[in-house]
This record gives C-alpha cells, structure tokens and sequence, in this order.
C-alpha cells in the first residue's frame, strides 16, 4: 500500500523561471520543487519508459474528488547527449480509476495529453523547465487527485532525468510512482528509501480559495503568461545538482 507523505508549511516563494504577478483565483495547489522542507533525492532516468507521479493537490482528501480548472503546470527535466532535432518529452494527465495494482487504482482515463515537445541538452548538473498553461489546457478540469506523466522519446544514447523532490508543500504525494512498459499495464513501484516525487509545480482556478486553502500565507496568485508550452533554464538551488 502507499503511504501519504506528510504535507509541511505553506510554500513561500515560487522558483525564478516560472514567477508571475499577483492575478485573482489563480492559486499554487502542488508544489515540490521550492517548498522550505523540500528535498533532493537524487535524480531519476526512466529511459523511455512511461512514468507517472500520482499526486493529491491541496485542499483535498482522498474522498474528497473536487475538480479544479487547470491554470499552469510546470515540470523540471534533464536531458544531456541527446540530438534536439529527435528528442522530445511528453505530458499526460491521468485520473487514478483504473485496475487495482498493489492495492491502488492505477492510472487509466487520460484527462489531457500534450503533443511530444523538443528537448534541449541542460548540462550536466543543469535542469529545463517545461511550462504548460491555459493556451494549452483551455478550460480543462481535473480532479484534485490525478498523476501526471512523462515520456521522453528519441533520446538515442543520451541519458534524460527527472529530479526526484520531496515533500511537497502545498499538496501531497506518495513514496511510490507509477510505470508503464509499452502496451501493456501500469505498475507501481518503489525505490528504497527514497519518495520518488518528480519536481512539478501545479496552479490552478479553485471555486473559492477562502474555502479551499487552509495555508498560513493565505491563496497564493499568479498571473498566467500566455503564448502556450515554453522552455526556460530553470534556476533551482544546489539541492538539486546531481
């Protein structure tokens, strides 16, 4: 069975590449990429495997499936030796209603999947930053609880990561993550001692944020950018430095 990881206190400033000004009702509901107690673990190279970070956005119980309208979604990825012309990387949104796998729904209904994206080498220690906002997602609404996963694609003998972050605050998440090898069924794994939680920032619309957020700074707002899917170096702190 999975076991929920503790949320810790509010989330105080969003990274540099992707902060935006005040607007109404736009708020940070998952955040594990620049949260106070946050983490790194280490970084984590799924080939071309498909894999899934199963996440509770904030606000919300595990029976408490109350839907949100999807603002911007942000994940940081590594990608070195590859050729940018034939690598590329892409998003799924998952809701967790499918088979039981140890115990757990797995991943089944796509609720949203981005085109694959070109991947540009970041260096050796470096991380991109991929942003998706409302140019993309129009209005779409998810469930609080869902997984997002990626999938790199044309990475010939070059190595791509996705920085393992934990925990998140605002939001939750699981030690385990979700694998799919081809056609065939989602898994859910684990890595001993490790939360495997891939650095994700997630904003969204959410009916009231008086109601909803019980966070010490209060609904925190962003503005969205327009112009759809971007890449930006993303300017996180040594804790992540392989």
């Amino acid at each position: 069975m999975k076991r929920l990881l503790v949320i810790v206190s509010c989330v105080a400033v969003i990274v540099s590449a992707i902060r935006s000004e005040a607007a109404p009702a736009s708020v940070v509901v998952y955040d594990d990429i620049t949260g106070p107690e946050t983490s790194f673990y280490g970084k984590f190279t799924p080939g071309t495997i498909q894999v899934g970070d199963e996440v509770l956005l904030s606000g919300a119980t595990p029976a408490e499936e109350v839907s949100v309208r999807l603002a911007q979604f942000s994940f940081l990825y590594s990608a070195t030796g590859i050729n940018p012309a034939l690598a590329t990387v892409s998003l799924t949104l998952y809701a967790n209603d499918g088979l039981l796998a140890s115990g757990s729904p797995s991943p089944s209904t796509v609720l949203w999947a981005s085109s694959p994206f070109p991947l540009v080498n970041s260096g050796g220690t470096g991380y991109e930053t991929l942003i998706y906002d409302q140019t993309d997602f129009g209005s779409l609404l998810v469930p609080r609880h869902l997984t997002w996963a990626i999938q790199f694609a044309g990475i010939g003998s070059g190595t791509v990561g996705l920085p393992i972050l934990s925990p998140p605050s605002p939001g939750l998440n699981w030690d385990s993550y979700w694998q799919k090898i081809g056609t065939g069924p989602w898994s859910q794994n684990v890595v001993d001692n490790t939360p495997m939680s891939f650095g994700a920032i997630i904003t969204a619309q959410v009916p009231d944020s008086s109601t909803f957020w019980d966070l010490p700074l209060g609904a925190l707002a962003i503005v969205l950018v327009g112009g759809g899917v971007r890449r930006r170096q993303a300017l996180v702190s040594a804790r992540c430095a392989s």
